[in-house]
């Protein structure tokens, strides 16, 4: 029942053990981009990481234009943040400092708050400005080129994305995964935006099948059309997935977020 149904079924720790020994990790755009958004020790270990796999990783050249498409996007949306956090202390602040209410705060106790938020406001700054730099000085970027250095797909032919445009069409109204949920995207001025996560899908699959090797594949891509949900938990990759991917390729595929990646590398790779 097993081999027809595979996809129901978690790998066991042997499965997982020889995935983790033979596969081809690729990242999606998001990792890349999220690491604008995690903090130092998160973002450094993750590298570190993905650096001892150097001679394994591999990103699908849809996922690669996509970080490039948005680096700087989300760049400075993480400078608004910034901002938004910093007026909220400034709101907190004046409500417990207002003299005309009731003191929730003593005297002694302000001030302590005061030269906290002194303090908050120092290290955003400083944050902000490391924000800003990167528009002409990016560290990531020089990482991620480093890292992925010949290490990126061919670019599908037009003949070939307008034959996923067709399928996907098809597929997206079947609610077939990837992608659907992006059935409702904008795609003013690309015909092929709402199709983004099918073509990585399909660069999976082509990779897979010319390398002859299954695929860890590391998203923070939390969507219902990647994931198989149950009350709120992520079980694994849909079992569809699972499936499409060993009949098209005769490998295994799994999946991945960054923090259960990082969970997981010490699982299988110190055994």
């Amino acid at each position: 029942m097993k081999n027809l149904f595979h996809g129901y079924y978690r790998p066991s720790n042997e499965e997982f053990k020889k995935l983790w020994d033979e596969s081809i990790f690729a990242c999606d755009a998001n990792i890349l981009l999220n690491l604008y958004r995690y903090s130092k020790t998160t973002r450094s270990e993750l590298i570190k990481l993905l650096t001892s796999l150097k001679d394994r990783i591999w990103i699908p050249n849809q996922a690669a234009e996509e970080y490039f498409r948005n680096r700087i996007i989300v760049s400075g949306s993480l400078s608004s943040e910034y901002d938004k956090v910093e007026k909220a202390i400034n709101d907190i602040y004046a409500n417990l400092s207002n003299k005309k209410r009731h003191p929730f705060l003593g005297d002694s106790l302000l001030k302590e708050f005061e030269s906290i938020i002194t303090k908050f406001k120092k290290e955003f700054e400083s944050n902000k400005q490391e924000l800003n730099d990167r528009f002409q000085d990016d560290e990531i970027l020089e990482t991620v080129s480093e890292l992925f250095n010949n290490k990126v797909g061919i670019k599908f032919s037009q003949e070939k994305l307008d034959e996923i445009y067709k399928e996907g069409k098809v597929r997206y109204e079947a609610d077939i995964p990837p992608g659907f949920r992006d059935g409702k995207k904008d795609s003013s001025g690309n015909l092929y935006r709402k199709f983004g996560d099918l073509i990585i899908w399909f660069e999976l699959i082509e990779k897979s099948k010319k390398e002859n090797k299954s695929i860890i594949f590391i998203t923070d891509d939390k969507k219902d059309d990647w994931w198989f949900e149950f009350n709120g938990k992520s079980l694994g990759p849909l079992p569809a997935l699972i499936h499409e991917f060993k009949e098209k390729t005769g490998q295994g595929f799994y999946m991945y977020t960054a923090d259960r990646f990082m969970q997981a590398f010490t699982d299988y790779t110190t055994q």
